[in-house]
């Protein structure tokens, strides 16, 4: 088995003093992370075809949530909330939507972004209990008491509901 020069070059510089098997798994372990390291946040190949199909039934809610999922993967975030934007208004009440949203916004760090996106849920549908919850959350880490306790409160009563 040949190596590409550059790794057959690091493998013989960096360690002569592995055997050669466990030199070609570092070299592959090197090479993998290279390969990994310079593909980070690009589209993958797999969203091509997302893209073509999108274009052609733009109001299908499933297929667009599942590349939003594919972006959100790649780190993508803007363009997976643009995407669920797309399918929230076509169908401004699905579930899946609004959860996909609520947790794309969780794993963001700016906490008043994060009100708003989950405000901006509840204005959509306002018996969405988990983006309460959420809410409430997010107004007890900013030390905002008052407003946390009234929604954790609609939580509850929407939770009693269920």
């Amino acid at each position: 088995m040949k190596f590409p020069n550059i790794y057959r070059n690091i493998s013989r510089l960096l360690l002569p003093s592995y055997s050669g098997l466990v030199r070609i798994g570092l070299v592959l372990v090197t090479a993998g992370a290279s390969l990994a390291f310079v593909t980070e946040g690009q589209p993958t190949a797999l969203s091509r075809p997302f893209e073509q199909r999108i274009s052609k039934t733009p109001e299908d809610a499933h297929l667009s949530l599942e590349y939003a999922g594919e972006l959100a993967k790649t780190g993508q975030t803007e363009e997976a909330r643009e995407q669920i934007m797309g399918v929230l208004n076509f169908d401004p009440v699905n579930p899946y939507a609004l959860r996909f949203y609520n947790e794309l916004n969780a794993r963001s760090a700016d906490l008043e972004n994060e009100i708003k996106l989950t405000r901006e849920i509840l204005y959509r549908r306002p018996d969405y209990q988990k983006a309460w919850a959420r809410l409430a959350t997010l107004y007890e880490y900013e030390g905002q008491t008052d407003l946390a306790n009234e929604a954790r409160q609609k939580a509850e009563a929407l939770a009693k509901k269920l």
